[in-house]
């Protein structure tokens, strides 16, 4: 089971974990990141991966809200907490994904989802693969 909210919305998602073994899912806001947090939240790979036609700071804002949904989707697995730099995400088409752990207590571990703007915000769903 994974929850997220903000101010006017609330969204959750929950499966049985035999079928489900890890779930994650996030909304944010479909405004642009930080500029301070851009290298924190995205590697120079991801960085080099943007689409020609998407802002570099609205691009990331969605791998920030991939990411917390990935998070969330890893950690019964990891039982840790991630670094931003521990998950490379891959965007599949216009809104799937792919993410990988990168040194953690499951390295190589995939998680598959989908991140779409709705109603102004970015949501993004998680699940181990």
């Amino acid at each position: 089971m994974s929850i997220s909210h903000d101010d006017c919305h609330a969204v959750a998602v929950a499966g049985h974990s035999a079928t489900w073994p890890g779930l994650g899912i996030d909304i944010e806001p479909d405004s642009p990141l930080d500029a301070e947090l851009l290298a924190v939240v995205c590697s120079e790979t991801e960085r080099a991966s943007r689409p020609d036609n998407v802002a570099e700071l609205d691009y990331a804002k969605q791998l920030f809200s991939i990411k917390e949904s990935v998070f969330k989707a890893a950690y019964p697995r990891v039982q840790t907490v991630l670094d931003w730099r521990q998950i490379g995400v891959a965007l599949e088409g216009e809104d799937r994904f792919v993410a990988v752990l990168r040194e953690a207590s499951v390295p190589g571990m995939q998680i598959e989802g989908l991140s779409r703007r709705l109603c102004g915000k970015w949501v993004s769903f998680a699940s181990v693969a």
